[in-house]
């Protein structure tokens, strides 16, 4: 080997450990970074958010009173710990890996602009005068495909994200929690006239004096599902409050001062739809006793979440709510 190819060969090898060091640190200055770097100093600014498929769309806006509402529940209240977490995981996310700038590769990730059959999410997220879109594609493990919108870059990014565009999913659609043990008595008066009364003993167990002469009931325990119809209830739809009478009212009186009415809308003869049925309006009464089931935070959030909004209950709760006598009876012989 003679000096000038020793040379040549020297200089090849210093060349190409420069492109491997500026490589390096191309990789050092685009990856395990943030993906959206100015989201998470804004977190508290965020004042809107949409997410969006090529066939659903959901908007939530943050009220000038701070409440975030869900503009396709009517402006129902958000569930906020969830809407939380989802915004601080997008902030937190980190990209992993560079995955490509060309278009014509888009779909294959999934991060695609929003085009029927497409399979990107699109979240928006607004913020004082600043706006930023981003498309999220295809899941891998705990990490996804994403794209901000105007920019051609494709990343693998560090965010395990659920997009559900289902409206329940997204309110705060917990009411009550109140165990068997806090209601003290529960009575259902229905618009034909039937009355119920079911009252806690000293025993712990429910008891009526409202089974009618010659039947009993299927069983003495019977009653107790009086007294869990408010543990763990949640609603399934939300609506403005109707004008519409209601055809039975039942009012849990809690162990203190407190009761809580249900009162069933009247559904529409005409309407066979059975979305119909099953709608409730709540009302939250408290005498100026001292309330001991509730605090007087959780009166007062139950009272916001209820006020001038009707529920459309499960058929499982809505049956303990409005039960009938007949349905408590042993079959007559």
């Amino acid at each position: 080997m003679n000096k000038t190819t020793l040379i040549s060969l020297s200089v090849a090898i210093l060349v190409m450990l420069a492109v491997v060091l500026v490589l390096e640190n191309n990789e050092t200055e685009t990856t395990n970074q943030l993906f959206v770097p100015d989201m998470g100093t804004n977190l508290d600014d965020i004042n809107r958010v949409e997410i969006r498929n090529h066939t659903d769309q959901l908007v939530m806006r943050r009220h000038t009173n701070g409440e975030w509402l869900l503009e396709q529940a009517q402006n129902y209240f958000v569930d906020v710990d969830r809407l939380t977490v989802f915004l601080r995981t997008i902030a937190a996310a980190q990209t992993v890996e560079e995955k490509t700038a060309k278009p014509e590769y888009y779909p294959r990730l999934g991060v695609e602009d929003i085009v029927a059959d497409g399979a990107s999410v699109e979240v928006g997220l607004f913020w004082s005068n600043q706006n930023n879109r981003i498309l999220f594609g295809n899941a891998q493990g705990e990490y996804r495909y994403a794209r901000v919108a105007d920019q051609p870059t494709a990343w693998l990014i560090d965010a395990d994200l659920d997009f559900s565009l289902d409206v329940r999913n997204w309110l705060a659609s917990e009411l009550v929690n109140i165990m068997e043990t806090d209601v003290l008595e529960v009575s259902i008066e229905h618009s034909d006239g039937e009355s119920i009364t079911v009252v806690r003993g000293e025993d712990g167990a429910y008891q009526t004096d409202d089974v009618p002469e010659g039947r009993e009931l299927k069983y003495s325990a019977i009653v107790n599902s009086f007294g869990t119809a408010l543990f763990n209830l949640d609603f399934d739809q939300v609506r403005p409050a109707s004008n519409s009478e209601a055809d039975a009212v039942t009012t849990f009186q809690l162990s203190d001062s407190v009761r809580v009415v249900f009162s069933r809308v009247l559904a529409n003869k005409e309407d066979d739809n059975e979305d119909a049925a099953n709608w409730f309006r709540i009302q939250l009464a408290s005498t100026e006793g001292q309330t001991t089931v509730l605090s007087a935070t959780e009166i007062e959030a139950l009272r916001k979440a209820t006020e001038g909004w009707e529920f459309k209950l499960s058929d499982y709760k809505a049956d303990q709510i409005v039960q009938r006598m007949e349905d408590l009876l042993s079959a007559e012989e």
